[in-house]
């Protein structure tokens, strides 16, 4: 940089080249009680309307039926859609690209309304889409849990993502956890949606969206 700007008689700096237009990276991880072990967010991406807001659960167990939801125009703004047992053992963690898409190219559905899911998402995804949810649905975690009309939190600038009512009436706490553990005392895995070969055994022995999703042996 000095040569140069000794050989053209001209003052140029790292700063005149290259200017930073943020301090916090492009992406962010969300932790509470719908993900314990994190979530991650391209807050960059995010409509600024959507780095607070208290959404209404819609959970399915698959994109398929979220899709067609979306499609037939039967999610609503203000809902929080969360595709769970797409995670790393329940379906191999594809991506989530069609209903992140569909989602997006609705204007208002794209700034109102969320996609949770433990499955992932493109690095080309915009709108507020939040994946990698652990521990996953398949594992027993909090998203399995979530019912029709839960209220979930999302907070980007603290880095939160939290259940804060249960069937549309606020609750704390304490509440919450008590009744999660009672709908995980009745969950139960789905069956494994491969039952032979290489996904048969990576389906048993994923690990965490958030640690990399690796053949994990004990």
């Amino acid at each position: 940089m000095a040569e140069a700007s000794e050989k053209y008689g001209i003052s140029v700096t790292k700063e005149d080249v290259i200017h930073p237009i943020g301090t916090e990276g492009s992406v962010a991880v969300l932790y509470g009680n719908l993900a314990p072990q994190g979530a991650v967010i391209k807050h960059t991406a995010c409509p600024k309307e959507m780095f607070h807001a208290v959404l209404n659960a819609r959970p399915f167990d698959s994109e398929e039926e979220c899709l067609e939801a979306v499609l037939h125009h039967k999610v609503q703004k203000g809902d929080a859609v969360l595709i769970r047992y797409e995670g790393p053992k329940g379906s191999g963690m594809p991506e989530m690209f069609y209903t992140s898409e569909a989602i997006r190219s609705d204007k208002e559905l794209g700034r109102s309304i969320a996609l949770i899911t433990d499955g992932r998402f493109s690095g080309a995804s915009t709108g507020p889409v939040i994946g990698r949810c652990s521990p996953e649905a398949q594992s027993g975690g909090p998203i399995a849990l979530v019912e029709e009309g839960d209220l979930i939190e999302i907070d980007i600038e603290n880095r939160k993502i939290e259940i804060v009512g249960i069937h549309g009436k606020r609750m704390n706490p304490e509440q919450i956890d008590k009744i999660l553990q009672e709908r995980k005392a009745n969950w139960k895995p789905r069956p494994l949606r491969y039952r032979t070969g290489v996904l048969r055994m990576f389906s048993e022995h994923a690990a965490s969206p958030m640690e990399g999703a690796y053949l994990k042996f004990d």
